[in-house]
């Protein structure tokens, strides 16, 4: 009796990150379809089509979030060791800022010498935004992989 358990707790431990990331997910979507539903429904509503514009922009960035999301929490119920979990953590936190850097900028009509400046500022500040987090990425990678060579010497 005693090994079944061991043997259920071991299999609930591997398949926690899964359900996690299932659940988020899963979670995200519902929240997708609610908010964006009611989004559109509201933005049929005004005069100018801004508002559908941003929507739409948004919407498929948001289902990427919710993935990025799953994948993170997913990794912390995991049994990583703590510092690859930040490393991934840094990672998917310089990912998202990408994503909505170019959420941000998809919004702009590419007309004209103004809307390219204003994607530069957008590109450039989530660039300075992915470079102050970023130091966290190589101290990490350096404690992470470089820590078992000094205990080993």
């Amino acid at each position: 009796m005693n090994y079944l358990f061991t043997d259920m707790q071991k299999l609930l431990e591997a398949l926690a990150p899964v359900i996690t990331f299932l659940f988020i997910f899963v979670a995200g979507l519902s929240l997708r379809s609610f908010l964006f539903g009611r989004l559109a429904r509201w933005a049929q509503g005004t005069k100018t089509e801004v508002d559908d514009i941003i929507i739409s922009s948004l919407r498929g960035p948001f289902l990427l979030w919710c993935l990025m999301l799953g994948i993170y929490f997913s990794l912390k119920v995991s049994f990583l060791r703590d510092d690859l979990v930040q490393i991934a953590g840094k990672i998917l936190l310089i990912l998202g800022i990408i994503s909505a850097a170019m959420a941000v900028s998809s919004t702009l009509p590419v007309t004209s010498l103004t809307q390219h400046i204003t994607r530069i500022i957008v590109f450039g500040a989530g660039i300075m935004i992915i470079l102050n987090s970023g130091r966290g990425v190589c101290r990490g990678y350096h404690l992470a992989f470089h820590q078992n060579k000094d205990a080993s010497q």
